[in-house]
């Protein structure tokens, strides 16, 4: 989110705390060096601004204005495409979905810290010409590469404490702005060159970067479509991240968090009992994708999805279908989780002005101050749900003449559950600060945290109703396959645990699911079964006609509405969650892997040290009475034992190696 920079989510519980170490040695000479280096340590004097003009003004080569700001401009341009190039290759080589990174940091990094060193150049020339003054080169360069040298050390993943950052950041600017005063004469010279040179290479990056915009990008993907078969239906998924059924109208909830939803869901089926493949973003929207359960997928905290397996966007788009998603989480679903794998048109992070000016790191400071004085330059990341639905209302307008395949994600009731006005404190009180997984709560903290929660969900609700009338009135309505569903669920207190990660429980897999198609799906029908996630892509597939010979596996749920039998091969209701190091030494997922089985009314979890757990998720829905230990359970446990092991068994010896 995940950012963050858009680091996918700052309150996203998977992300590490961070481990610092002290330097071992920072070596920054002090002695005075000598009379043409340009670093000569400035008298001492009882006039503290006479000091600030001679130390910046030098002994050595001083800079006009003009080559002043050519040369930081230059420098910025270089400093920024080191700075651009360093977190492109930490992403290669780390895979982390929710590092923040998107791409156009290649193109925009270099720009925006070019822009910002000219005119901060050109700022510091004017007030150092009021005084009669010129800046020398040896200074310059020591300014203008202090910030390149600081927003490398300052990276995540180089684990130093603050004033070892600084320290070691004015040491190499230092030795920078010592080497360059030596040779004074010869940058002064080059400066003309070294400008055009990173005109030239801005030119070349602004170019390279519009080319890979969204529209461009589409609009190349469809140019090698094949033609789609006539009367397609078209399919719009809408993903509410982090909402759970049990705080739904359509689930019997007594608030009134989502009137929109159940008013239009009973135009079609909906599904009583659907569960998640996993209680975290990733994992279960890959699975959604895919037809294939995490264990096969692979992803992880480390792992995104990779292009070994054939995702839905994947094979509506071979069929000749437009492919977008337009999606709001920016730890967990943006490219760099590989959630875009067959998307003609995926955008994520906006590219805004805002994004442009934040994307290199003396640029982001720079920024973050105009913006808190001024306004300007804002980049509200995550995306409000409101974003999201204008982006897709955008492109409806303007979308190709094809049968469309559409992914929405709503990301605004994931912590910190921030709804704006006038939904905030719509159900009480709110929540002033995010519950942390690792600390008590107590029941004043959860009631309003769950006020703040129910009011997120009434802002996404309002948003469907945008969707479903952009539908109507652009014609759609009729023929456009709709799914609603949500990734994974949270937890309030629920067997001690707050948020989505600590366990299997199944506040946190419980989740809506309903769909839509005037004339092929039937209308008002609950299915009361279970169901799992697992199933969703070859449902589509099945209702478009389209499952012969798919590569995506998995049973059409089609058979809860036609009356059928499920087949020998039906998909188990199996959830996963893999180990992290640093969850809470209390929470379940502290003890290792974890998976559950549903099967009728039995919710089985087996925990990573081997100990099991059972509970009647129908008559003990918050899964506070645990069975395992009850005599008559027995026979329940060895059987649901045994079927976990043969589901696991099975997946193992199905699964490419990853």
């Amino acid at each position: 989110m995940l950012p963050p920079v858009c680091s996918g989510d700052a309150g996203d519980p998977f992300r590490p705390p961070r481990q610092r170490v002290i330097v071992a040695t920072v070596c920054i000479s002090r002695r005075r060096g000598p009379p043409d280096s340009g670093l000569i340590a400035p008298p001492v004097g009882p006039n503290v601004r006479r000091r600030l003009r001679v130390w910046l003004t030098g002994s050595g080569n001083r800079l006009s204005l003009r080559f002043l700001v050519g040369y930081a401009v230059a420098l910025g341009m270089f400093g920024g495409l080191l700075e651009a190039l360093y977190r492109t290759m930490r992403q290669v080589v780390t895979t982390r979905p929710a590092s923040g990174y998107y791409p156009e940091v290649l193109w925009m990094g270099p720009v925006s810290a070019a822009l910002v060193y000219g005119t901060l150049a050109l700022v510091l020339g004017c007030l150092i010409r009021l005084v009669g003054q010129r800046i020398d080169v040896g200074r310059a360069t020591f300014l203008f590469t202090l910030p390149t040298a600081l927003a490398l050390f300052r990276s995540p993943d180089i684990a130093l404490y603050p004033i070892a950052e600084v320290l070691a950041s004015f040491g190499i600017a230092m030795a920078l702005g010592r080497a360059a005063a030596a040779r004074a004469a010869g940058i002064e010279r080059l400066i003309p060159r070294m400008t055009a040179v990173a005109g030239g290479l801005a030119v070349l990056l602004v170019a390279t970067g519009a080319s890979q915009l969204p529209k461009l990008r589409e609009r190349r993907a469809l140019a090698a479509l094949p033609a789609a078969h006539p009367g397609a239906f078209n399919v719009l998924v809408i993903i509410l991240d982090t909402v759970r059924a049990a705080n739904l109208g359509l689930h019997g909830y007594d608030r009134p968090t989502s009137p929109n939803l159940d008013r239009w869901a009973a135009t079609g089926v909906a599904f009583d009992h659907a569960i998640a493949t996993a209680p975290w973003t990733l994992p279960s929207h890959a699975t959604m994708f895919t037809g294939h359960y995490n264990l096969v997928t692979g992803t992880g905290i480390d792992r995104p999805l990779d292009g070994r397996l054939t995702t839905l966007a994947d094979v509506l788009g071979g069929s000749g279908y437009a492919t977008a998603a337009f999606v709001g989480n920016p730890g967990y679903t943006t490219r760099a989780s590989g959630l875009h794998r067959g998307f003609a048109r995926y955008e994520d992070f906006p590219v805004t002005p805002g994004m442009f000016m934040r994307t290199a790191w003396l640029a982001r400071q720079v920024t973050r101050r105009l913006t808190a004085y001024t306004g300007l330059f804002r980049w509200d990341v995550p995306k409000r749900a409101e974003r999201v639905t204008d982006e897709f209302e955008s492109w409806l307008v303007t979308r190709p003449e094809r049968p469309f395949f559409v992914f929405l994600n709503y990301y605004d009731a994931h912590g910190p559950y921030d709804a704006p006005p006038p939904y905030r404190g719509r159900f009480g009180p709110p929540l002033e600060e995010e519950l942390l997984a690792d600390e008590p709560h107590s029941a004043e903290e959860l009631e309003s945290s769950v006020n703040a929660y129910d009011s997120c969900i009434a802002y996404i609700d309002d948003q469907l109703a945008r969707v479903f009338e952009l539908l109507s009135t652009n014609g759609l309505s009729e023929n456009t396959l709709v799914v609603v569903t949500s990734d994974h669920g949270e937890m309030f207190g629920e067997n001690g645990q707050v948020a989505h990660t600590s366990g299997l429980y199944m506040p946190a897999l419980h989740v809506p699911l309903a769909m839509s198609l005037p004339g092929v799906l039937p209308a008002g029908v609950r299915v009361a079964g279970n169901v799992t996630l697992r199933d969703l892509p070859a449902t589509i597939l099945d209702v478009l006609d389209a499952s012969a010979d798919s590569p995506i596996p998995g049973e059409s749920l089609a058979r809860h509405w036609n009356g059928e039998l499920p087949t020998v091969n039906a998909s188990p209701l199996l959830s996963e969650l893999d180990h992290y190091d640093w969850a809470p030494d209390w929470t379940p997922i502290h003890r290792g892997d974890m998976q559950s089985l549903v099967e009728g009314r039995l919710h089985y979890i087996r925990n990573g040290d081997g100990v099991e757990e059972l509970y009647d998720a129908v008559a003990d829905p918050a899964e506070a009475n645990d069975l395992s230990r009850v005599a008559e359970m027995g026979p329940a446990m060895l059987r649901l034992r045994t079927r976990l092991d043969s589901v696991l068994g099975q997946l193992v010896g199905a699964q490419t190696p990853y």
